[in-house]
């Protein structure tokens, strides 16, 4: 049986609405790593280290609210891929296998989103309409998204490159092994209205 460990601390500071401002803003630090039979602290898929997040809002005339929030991560552990078995079992499962004698030894890029929102409230006798626009990555970050295992593929995407030009062998051993690292990013616009009654 492993032992585990983590710790860390929080930092939070918020301030109500004063003078048509509110923010909130929380600050953690975290530690989350784990030992297998051998003793060794690894990195559990948690430890990011650092996390950051801010809320900030003002209140205009009109009903009209205005609001940011900003999301910051550390980069999150993944476990690299074991090359040889990855190659060897593709055909077959379709993804790569895992090099757990490497757990969680690499990490992704640090994570970071800006959002803005936009809402206009309409007060009625006993009800109220809450109408917003959300766009959320407004500064269309790309953030790292784990790797992904594969083969080349033709030009066309109809068939796998091989080594020899011949049909790729089930054990894919004239296959041409691929890592895929890609990002993403979109900036994601929504509307929306909220009844209340």
């Amino acid at each position: 049986m492993g032992d585990g460990e983590t710790y860390g601390f929080e930092v939070f500071v918020q301030q109500k609405l004063i003078n048509k401002l509110f923010y909130v803003a929380s600050y953690s630090y975290v530690r989350s790593r784990f030992a297998g039979l051998d003793g060794k602290m690894i990195s559990s898929s948690w430890d990011n280290e650092h996390l950051l997040s801010l809320t900030l809002g003002y209140k205009l005339k009109g009903n009209w609210d205005l609001g940011l929030k900003y999301r910051y991560a550390g980069g999150s552990p993944y476990t690299p891929f074991n090359l040889l078995a990855s190659q060897q079992n593709y055909v077959t499962l379709g993804v790569g296998v895992p090099d757990y004698s490497r757990l969680n030894s690499e990490r992704l890029t640090a994570f970071s989103q800006l959002d803005f929102r936009i809402d206009k409230r309409i007060n009625f006798s006993k009800t109220s309409l809450n109408l917003y626009v959300d766009i959320q990555n407004i500064l269309k970050n790309q953030n790292a998204n784990f790797p992904k295992y594969t083969f080349k593929r033709t030009a066309d995407n109809a068939a796998f490159l091989t080594t020899d030009n011949k049909s790729l062998q089930t054990d894919g051993s004239n296959a041409i092994p691929y890592i895929l690292n890609t990002k993403s990013g979109n900036l994601i616009p929504s509307i929306g209205l909220i009844f209340e009654f």
